[in-house]
């Protein structure tokens, strides 16, 4: 509103002195032509403002007017600035900016009008009248504009003069020389074509002229102009969706420096630059040199709209990777799906002659843990594997999971089977460490499918599909199942290696201990068998559960030396047994199958034979079983039949144990997994139990059913015709002197089995 008042009394002031000071202008025609060549040339000007040539242009027809009639100065400068306000009322369609702009032209039309009578009162050369009044006009817009900037717009005063440079004034300055000379070329050669024009007739013609190039030039360049813009903001939108390759930011400057040719485009940090709009990473920046004219809001609007563009790119771009990632990503895990790791496979760049392995990697057990221990430890220990497989693959090698406990891992860069089986190896073991969880501590099996090929056109469905299918064929082959109960509650460990270094050392430097539960034969109520426990007890630890001892030699290659060291702690407290009285006559302890084939397990079985009397029975789960290769077939059947070696199958009943293992393997025992005697009141249960108690009789098989921890459920097994128990309900596992105390007080006897006998006859 101030610089609307100001603008309309500086108006009124300079036309009212201008028209009273000068006498009225003698020539209506050509004050027209004077108006009209105004307008047109200052519409041109205000269509394209970013062009100083078109501003030079503006005073052609003012100058050539008053080159003919200096006694009409006063007119002409009023018909001048009325020309003007005109053409900036056209183009702008605001009164109020063509009040405002033509306040600045009067201003600049005093200076005008001021030097020309300056220089006239010292008879200045035509050259000088013709070029240093005009200049003096254009140099007084700039420096009103810039104090308009500075003190109205809230621009700094610094930033608005910088609008005003040497380069500027001086192409402005040869500009209106050229447009002068111009127009007085041509009213020579008006003159000289007709000697009737006169003077002042010639040069208001070559003023017309000269307004209409600047049309003409004006329009061509508006049209150079808009024809950038479009072309950028079209080459930007047939771009869409831009790369995602390329930072948006970087794109965003490309496509408007097509769109703005004439300006310098950055990305910088720096948001103080005349135009600066934020951009994803940093700022859009246009800049001018010296020699280009200000910046425009227009400019400001075209840097904004491919900001704009660019952010929404940005975001669009974010939330298709977002939607991406959740179609091809695991949500628990965080690595890729079924979907994501097909996906990855479709073109295999990093093939360089090497060979690739699909390997398919499976928990043992899962299911267990889930069900004992809820599903939020199940999600950690998925978790945990997830986060073992990143750190041990290598960068270019690709893991997901693909099912419940199912991960897939495709491994490149390999020379040759070996390396692709041995490396396969290194990841089942590592992912095959304890998961510590809120309580206990998780024992983690891995097993492992794999499939190599050296081929450069991989068929990569089918080698997914074998791995599949020899990870089913071997399950457990790098560590056995995990036992039913996979975790340890209570057991508290903070450092894994600690514990690893424990068993390691507990192993090897005789740490082993044995804990003892008795096998009944309830048909002459005797302990006809013991089996052997492992326990280790740590001094910072305390004592570490026989699961993850078990466990944890399997991984680390040490389950030979765990099993001598059991036999020979074995040895020494069957003497102590010795001396107690009497002892049984069989030995039950779990090896895996491997260890059928083992030179140094076999010496030392063969040296503990040697020194006793009893029978071994070697008990082996029936993951176990499935690894045993035909040549540990025959070693199998060699040691069921030997004298005082036996061979059971131990936890029958667990998961996918089936009858036919029980015909396929030599065996003397068959010992029954405690989920079979859970719930004896189950008809059912017992009907099972009866049914396999009869099928082990017709095939000399003597069964052991396990988890007997109530007289209930013993009736109930004396009942369908089960000789043979062990459980809690005849002792918890004791210790070698717990034991001997046992049998020094009742021999061979089971008491609880004389209760049980006592009760029934009462």
């Amino acid at each position: 509103m101030l610089s609307l008042v100001i603008s309309a009394a500086v108006v009124a002031t300079c036309l009212t002195w201008c028209t009273l000071a000068f006498a009225p202008f003698s020539r209506p025609v050509w004050a027209v032509m004077l108006v009209i060549a105004t307008a047109i040339a200052n519409a041109v000007v205000m269509r394209a403002s970013n062009r100083d040539q078109m501003l030079a242009l503006t005073a052609a027809p003012a100058i050539f007017l008053i080159n003919a009639s200096p006694t009409n100065l006063g007119a002409v400068i009023t018909l001048w600035l009325f020309g003007s306000a005109l053409g900036t009322l056209v183009r702008l369609r605001s009164p109020a900016r063509a009040l405002e702009v033509t306040a600045n032209m009067v201003l600049g039309g005093v200076v005008m009008a001021s030097c020309w009578t300056i220089l006239d009162a010292q008879a200045a050369p035509l050259i000088i009248l013709s070029t240093l009044p005009t200049a003096a006009l254009f140099l007084t817009r700039l420096v009103i504009s810039s104090l308009r900037l500075g003190f109205l717009a809230g621009t700094p005063l610094l930033s608005a003069a910088r609008a005003i440079t040497w380069s500027r004034a001086l192409t402005m300055w040869l500009l209106v020389t050229a447009a002068t000379l111009g127009g007085h070329g041509i009213a020579l050669v008006v003159g000289t074509a007709a000697p009737t024009t006169s003077g002042v007739q010639a040069k208001l013609l070559g003023s017309l002229l000269v307004s209409l190039i600047a049309l003409t030039l004006g329009t061509y360049f508006e049209y150079t102009r808009v024809e950038s813009r479009l072309r950028g903001l079209v080459k930007a939108a047939k771009a869409l969706p831009w790369p995602s390759e390329v930072p948006v930011a970087e794109q965003a400057a490309e496509f408007l420096e097509e769109a703005l040719p004439h300006r310098v485009i950055t990305l910088t940090s720096d948001p103080e630059a005349p135009i600066a709009v934020p951009l994803p990473g940093g700022f859009l920046q246009a800049h001018r040199t010296h020699f280009q004219p200000p910046l425009r809001a227009e400019d400001r609007e075209l840097v904004e709209a491919f900001a704009n563009i660019a952010q929404s790119t940005a975001d669009a771009g974010t939330e298709r990777a977002k939607l991406h990632r959740a179609a091809t990503r695991d949500p628990l895990t965080g690595l890729l799906n079924y979907r994501g790791f097909t996906e990855s496979l479709t073109s295999l760049e990093h093939l360089d002659g090497s060979g690739i392995a699909i390997m398919y990697l499976d928990l043992d057990g899962f299911k267990a843990i889930n069900d004992s221990h809820g599903h939020g430890v199940g999600n950690l220990v998925l978790q945990t594997v997830a986060e073992r497989l990143q750190l041990v693959l290598a960068p270019d090698d690709i893991a997901s999971r693909v099912g419940g406990d199912e991960f897939v891992v495709l491994l490149v860069g390999l020379h040759d089977a070996q390396a692709a089986q041995r490396t396969a190896e290194n990841i089942a073991t590592v992912v095959s460490t304890p998961v510590l969880a809120e309580d206990a501590l998780v024992l983690v099996n891995a097993s492992f499918g794999l499939a190599f090929t050296e081929s450069r056109s991989p068929d990569v469905a089918e080698l997914m599909q074998f791995a599949d299918a020899r990870m089913y064929e071997s399950r457990g082959n790098l560590a056995p199942a995990a036992p039913r109960d996979a975790a340890c509650p209570g057991f508290q460990v903070h450092d894994i290696d600690e514990l690893l270094n424990a068993i390691t050392q507990a192993i090897t430097s005789g740490g082993i201990d044995l804990a003892y539960q008795p096998i009944i034969d309830t048909r002459v109520e005797q302990v006809v068998a013991i089996e052997a426990l492992v326990r280790v007890t740590h001094p910072k630890l305390g004592a570490i559960p026989a699961d993850i001892v078990v466990h944890e030699a399997r991984r680390l290659g040490l389950v030979t030396d765990l099993s001598t060291a059991v036999l020979s702690r074995a040895l020494a407290d069957l003497e102590e047994f010795g001396a107690a009285g009497r002892f049984p006559l069989d030995l039950h302890f779990n090896v895996d199958v491997e260890q059928i084939t083992d030179a140094t397990f076999r010496t030392a079985l063969g040296h503990f034979l040697d020194a006793t009397d009893v029978t071994v029975t070697l008990e082996l789960s029936e993951t176990s079983l499935h690894r045993a290769l035909e040549s540990t077939f025959e070693e199998l059947e060699e040691l069921n039949h030997s004298n005082r070696l036996q061979i059971a199958l131990d936890d029958f009943g667990v998961a996918q144990s089936t009858l036919q293992s029980v015909v396929d393997y030599p065996l003397s025992v068959l010992k029954v997994d405690r989920s079979l005697v859970h719930d004896m009141g189950d008809e059912k249960s017992r009907q099972v139990l009866a049914a396999l108690s009869t099928l082990c009789d017709g095939l000399g098989i003597r069964m052991v059913v396990e988890g007997v921890a109530e007289e209930a459920q013993l009736r109930a097994l004396v009942d369908v015709g089960v000789p043979f128990v062990q459980g809690y309900y005849f002792g918890a596992p004791m210790s070698a002197s717990a034991l001997a105390d046992r049998f020094r007080n009742y021999g061979t006897t089971c008491p609880e089995c004389t209760r049980l006998t006592q009760s029934a006859g009462a």
